[in-house]
């Protein structure tokens, strides 16, 4: 009797989780093959680290991964799936039949307003590592972490935030940081009531600003022109901003966004 033919289509971490899982489950009763267009399996959450010089993003080469698991790689984009016909079809022209299938094709990511950085993590390391050493040289007094609304997954700007009011404290700077979400009352709803209140005590800690219940519609505009960052407007390098009781000192305010 032939063997299940098995394609799983993702080579991020729901992808490999599935193609591992069917390995070990099935044995030798399946064949395996991984259709993914990228070569590496990115571990994404470490990312945050990258911009204050710790390891950031760990990565593993996909081709030893599907070695490992006796599957074949297909180095490819999904570009349809025909469930009557069970088969695949790809970006590069192949047709790929299947007995059965996993889609885990991942999200793409795009910016949520037009005057804010994005974080990434894939490129973490060069976004944010200019405004860090800004920071702890106490060129930049403020800095907001904006969660948009929508599907997002919120962690990385608890994170980033938690992490430069460490790095400035250490600097001996008291830079202000701010996160604005969308979510009314505790943040990180989704991770219940316990974590929630963990992540605000961190917070308070810290000393970041939690702004709950901002979302687009929640838009104020400002003097110089532009919107607060609940709206989703703010400058990069902005006006330069004076700090109350310091006139001689400007500062420039950069607002970043994390989704």
């Amino acid at each position: 009797m032939a063997a299940l033919n098995v394609v799983i289509c993702g080579g991020g971490i729901a992808g490999i989780e599935g193609l591992l899982r069917a390995r070990r489950l099935a044995g030798d009763e399946i064949a395996l093959t991984l259709l993914s267009p990228g070569e590496r399996l990115a571990i994404r959450p470490l990312a945050v680290y990258g911009p204050c010089g710790a390891t950031g993003a760990r990565f593993y080469p996909l081709a030893r991964i599907a070695a490992d698991s006796r599957a074949t790689w297909i180095r490819d984009h999904l570009e349809r799936v025909d469930v009557d016909a069970r088969t695949l079809s790809t970006a590069g022209g192949r047709e790929l039949s299947y007995d059965a299938v996993l889609v885990a094709a991942g999200a793409r990511e795009s910016p949520s307003y037009e005057h804010v950085e994005t974080f990434s993590d894939g490129h973490a390391e060069i976004w944010f590592r200019e405004p860090m050493a800004a920071i702890e040289r106490g060129d930049i007094g403020s800095v907001a972490f904006v969660i948009p609304d929508g599907p997002r997954w919120p962690v990385p700007p608890y994170e980033l935030a938690l992490t430069t009011a460490r790095r400035a404290r250490a600097a001996g700077h008291q830079t202000q940081i701010t996160i604005v979400t969308p979510e009314p009352g505790r943040p990180l709803k989704a991770f219940g009531t316990e974590a929630g209140d963990a992540v605000r005590r961190l917070l308070a800690d810290a000393g970041i600003t939690l702004l709950g219940g901002c979302g687009r519609g929640a838009r104020a505009a400002r003097g110089d022109g532009r919107h607060d960052a609940a709206g989703g407007r703010a400058d990069r390098d902005g006006p330069e901003d004076h700090r109350p009781g310091d006139p001689g000192t400007a500062r420039r305010t950069r607002r970043l966004h994390c989704g």
